[in-house]
């Protein structure tokens, strides 16, 4: 296992799979974080290019992934979220993902920006990881079998 090889995959994937998540329409498609898996799965196809990969390799590599992945989905999110907010854009789209929307004002009453975006940030890091380190184990799971 080689972390310094781990890098360039797991920012590609991982960067890769939270744009992809986080633009509006694209990412009613991601059902059960699939494009986490994705992510993760792409990642241990190119740290295999570098290297021999192996079912732990790719679980590393994938839930390396995760981490970019958290970070870029937050940042989109917000961003879009505040264009929305500054133009007015409303539809049942942006209901459907506005949280304040779904449940209502009295429950986010209390709840800033910096609060929601710390635990969108950490729900997007733990799932990011979990599900990215699936894929890279699928993927090392399918280039092992390929050989």
């Amino acid at each position: 296992m080689e972390l310094k090889k781990m890098i360039i995959p797991s920012l590609i994937g991982g960067l890769g799979s939270g744009f992809v998540a986080a633009l509006p329409v694209i990412n009613c498609c991601n059902v059960c974080c699939l494009w986490v898996i994705l992510g993760g799965m792409g990642a241990a196809y190119l740290y295999h290019r570098e290297a021999t990969i192996q079912m732990a390799d790719g679980a590393v590599v994938g839930a390396f992934t995760g981490i970019p992945y958290a970070f870029l989905t937050t940042i989109l999110y917000l961003a879009i979220k505040m264009l929305i907010d500054v133009f007015g854009i409303t539809s049942e789209y942006v209901k459907f993902r506005d949280p304040t929307a779904l449940f209502g004002d009295v429950v986010f009453a209390g709840l800033n920006t910096l609060v929601f975006a710390v635990i969108m940030f950490f729900g997007h890091l733990i799932l990011g990881m979990i599900f990215g380190a699936l894929g890279g184990v699928i993927a090392a799971l399918i280039i092992e079998r390929k050989k």
